[in-house]
């Protein structure tokens, strides 16, 4: 079964920030959502610093994507992006 816990996401910050280079090109941010009737939803977003004060982010903003969303703890699905560069016609 999946924790969130403050705990967790101290220590997820405490390793990006220790293993993150001084000049960065891109936050990694970790996430863990927790619904109602034991829906959770897991994830990982690469954000470029350019994009990092926009209000409202769209996949197109992003680098790179992951999440994975379950039910009472069971894997439902997954969705996500592998690195790309942003906006190439290849997508």
């Amino acid at each position: 079964m999946l924790r969130c816990t403050a705990r967790s996401y101290t220590l997820t910050a405490a390793l990006i920030a220790a293993l993150s280079p001084a000049c960065t090109l891109a936050a990694n941010v970790n996430f863990c959502w927790i619904g109602a009737g034991g829906d959770t939803m897991t994830g990982r977003m690469q954000i470029p610093d350019d994009q990092m004060r926009k209000p409202v982010l769209t996949k197109a903003d992003l680098n790179r994507f992951k999440i994975s969303g379950y039910h009472q703890g069971q894997f439902l699905r997954a969705w996500g992006r592998p690195a790309h560069r942003r906006h190439s016609s290849a997508l």
